[in-house]
């Protein structure tokens, strides 16, 4: 029984290891009336959730991992693989978009990421460039406003301004086990003045690299051999 525990534990591991975060990824929205009931206070503040349907503020199981980066532009670093895309929010039933159904007629609101406070030693990033943002506490950035013609609108039909984009949550750490927190409010630049969110905090803990936990399967096989002599 120890054996065949010991096997399985070794092929879940390497499992574990072989397998990219990158499969599949987690999104932040930002929308507007919470309570999903127009006339209320809240239509128009601002507020974040994880996807459409969840009520409150996400349940990510935090703390989020960040993964040690052996390559690459971020090499030496360590970065979330999961968690790092913004997007406004669609839900089919229209109660949380931030309002644009026409494709001819852009919208005035303007939403972008205002940093609130950040540790010591994180960072965030544009995916594809790398080049760094958010550099300082109350620095904004404003996300660029797309029509999408997948997403539900406001009346709950497909074609809506809105926007997607991809930011990497970054730290430099001695090693796994060290945390970080990075506070954010979500703020509108534009005619509208949508009111600003709550502030909104998220938490990581830096991981061992995959490789890591590779060498902790094998050391096990390990075991498991030497018990059979």
């Amino acid at each position: 029984m120890t054996r065949i525990f010991i096997v399985l534990l070794g092929v879940a591991v390497l499992s574990i290891s072989a397998t990219s975060t990158f499969a599949a990824h987690a999104h932040t929205h930002i929308g507007r009336n919470q309570d999903q009931t127009w006339g209320t206070a809240d239509d128009d503040k601002l507020w974040f959730f994880s996807v459409p349907g969840t009520p409150g503020f996400p349940n990510w199981g935090e703390p989020l991992e960040l993964v040690y980066q052996e390559s690459g532009p971020l090499a030496g670093k360590y970065a979330c693989e999961y968690l790092y895309c913004w997007h406004s929010g669609h839900p089919g039933h229209g109660n949380w978009q931030l309002g644009g159904a026409d494709p001819n007629t852009t919208p005035d609101w303007r939403i972008a990421l205002e940093r609130v406070a950040f540790d010591d030693g994180f960072s965030m990033a544009e995916f594809d460039t790398f080049v760094p943002v958010l550099t300082a506490d109350g620095a904004a950035y404003e996300f660029p406003k797309i029509f999408m013609e997948n997403k539900y609108n406001e009346n709950g039909e497909l074609g809506a301004w809105g926007f997607h984009y991809h930011k990497w949550f970054i730290a430099e750490a001695a090693g796994p086990g060290e945390t970080f927190s990075a506070t954010f409010k979500a703020i509108d630049l534009g005619a509208i003045g949508f009111t600003a969110s709550d502030e909104y905090t998220i938490s990581f803990v830096t991981v061992p690299e995959p490789a890591s936990l590779g060498l902790l399967s094998l050391g096990g096989l390990t075991l498991m051999r030497r018990r059979r002599k």
